[in-house]
């Protein structure tokens, strides 16, 4: 008997210490699967996928370990239209079509069905996983006159960061198109959670191919 209780307890003290692992780096753990998943993403080419693309706002919630785990098996079924790349925050990320988990776990994701870069306000959402270096994390650093950068790998376009702002998740009327003015948005949850970071600039120039900016960023 006196053996058998030895045995547990040294089978609870094993057991206390993976649990105290798990909860120390579970954070870095899953902060290494997202970039990982992200960087095979970017690698990728842009590509329509035959899954049709949704928008499921109601469905987004705090990305966890077992969120990123589940979607690492689902990369091919994303539709990839870009990159973002955002030097001044070391920000480069593949553009996803569509608002879903998934989406926001690997790259950003549009926000409206459709966009063109450089016409009408091109949306983009991605996860805060607050680390200040995954997904969208970054833009919490973010100043205006920071140049962000966008490529459907023909053309690249160019907005400089002119509003930076918290607002309530119930304020979507920042994605809308306003007639005549061609600008990008961006959006992620702030450290909380309750609020929502605004990043908009204004499209200051377009050039063929894909800018150098894709290469140096991150």
């Amino acid at each position: 008997m006196k053996r058998f209780w030895k045995v547990v307890t040294w089978l609870f003290i094993v057991l206390l210490l993976v649990l105290g692992l798990f909860l120390v780096f579970h954070k870095q753990v899953e902060t290494w699967l997202v970039s990982n998943e992200t960087k095979q993403v970017l690698e990728q080419p842009a590509k329509k996928s035959t899954k049709k693309p949704t928008y499921k706002y109601d469905d987004i919630k705090p990305v966890g370990l077992s969120d990123v785990v589940k979607e690492r098996k689902n990369t091919e079924d994303v539709n990839r239209a870009g990159k973002i790349a955002i030097p001044s925050v070391n920000i480069l990320l593949p553009i996803v079509e569509g608002v879903t988990n998934q989406s926001l776990s690997v790259g950003a994701g549009t926000m409206k069905p459709n966009q063109e870069m450089g016409k009408g306000n091109y949306a983009l959402a991605s996860h805060n996983m607050n680390d200040y270096k995954t997904l969208f994390s970054p833009l919490l650093n973010i100043k205006t006159g920071a140049k962000i950068y966008l490529t459907n790998g023909s053309k690249t376009f160019v907005y400089q960061v002119d509003r930076k702002e918290y607002i309530d998740p119930s304020h979507v009327e920042v994605i809308d198109d306003e007639k005549g003015k061609n600008e990008i948005t961006l959006i992620t949850c702030s450290m909380d959670g309750n609020q929502r970071l605004l990043v908009q600039g204004k499209l200051i120039s377009e050039m063929n191919g894909e800018s150098s900016e894709f290469k140096t960023a991150s």
